[in-house]
């Protein structure tokens, strides 16, 4: 897509960076940028959801921990932290980089939902990416990021999106039950969250669009 695009933004929608070599992610995603012409837009979380994790092996308290020096620093040194896998990180070079500038664009674009996360996503961020929140709870959400980011001194963020999950039927009352079958057993929403199935758009194109209107 890259190679035969030119206009285009490339995403992620999130990359739980923990389950991932933190030097092979890098360089993909550095390589990625450069072959797009800095179109690449990285969203990433720590991640929450603990089935991931123990497919993949890697402990679930190992989410978090996360740099862009891999990207800008020259020589990057594994003394200190160990990579999510519960492997040593062993002295590399650094310097991956991006097409325009040392990382690529949002290269903390987070998934927040709770006051801490909200707080990472306005004081190191570029962007923040949500998913299955009500206008309602997407507005109060941004409030406290737009207040975080404030107190820190730093501008709004550039990059704000909200995933939605649409179905374009005949009717609200045809498209409902397998919207909600569908939500209930392919997504997980988490309980502490202002994430909810209930924020699902469905119905008719008409319909679809009224309820797209508030977001």
């Amino acid at each position: 897509m890259a190679a035969r695009t030119s206009k285009i933004k490339l995403g992620t929608g999130v990359l739980v960076l923990p389950l991932r070599n933190p030097v092979v992610t890098a360089k993909a995603l550095g390589s990625l940028d450069v072959i797009s012409g800095g179109r690449l837009v990285l969203g990433v979380a720590a991640g929450w959801y603990a089935r991931e994790f123990d497919a993949v092996g890697v402990p679930s308290s190992s989410a978090g921990a996360f740099s862009s020096a891999i990207w800008t620093s020259s020589c990057v040194s594994g003394r200190k932290s160990a990579s999510p896998q519960g492997r040593r990180v062993q002295p590399a070079r650094g310097g991956h980089g991006a097409a325009h500038g040392p990382a690529p664009p949002a290269a903390r674009a987070d998934r927040g939902y709770v006051d801490a996360v909200l707080k990472r996503v306005a004081t190191v961020g570029d962007g923040w990416l949500t998913y299955f929140y009500t206008p309602e709870s997407f507005t109060k959400s941004w409030q406290k990021i737009h207040a975080f980011a404030k107190e820190a001194g730093r501008d709004p963020l550039a990059h704000l999106t909200n995933q939605l999950a649409i179905y374009v039927g005949r009717n609200r009352e045809e498209t409902e039950k397998d919207m909600r079958q569908w939500l209930s057993t392919e997504w997980d929403t988490a309980a502490w969250s202002e994430s909810t199935i209930e924020h699902a758009i469905h119905g008719s194109a008409e319909q679809c669009i009224e309820q797209l209107r508030p977001t």
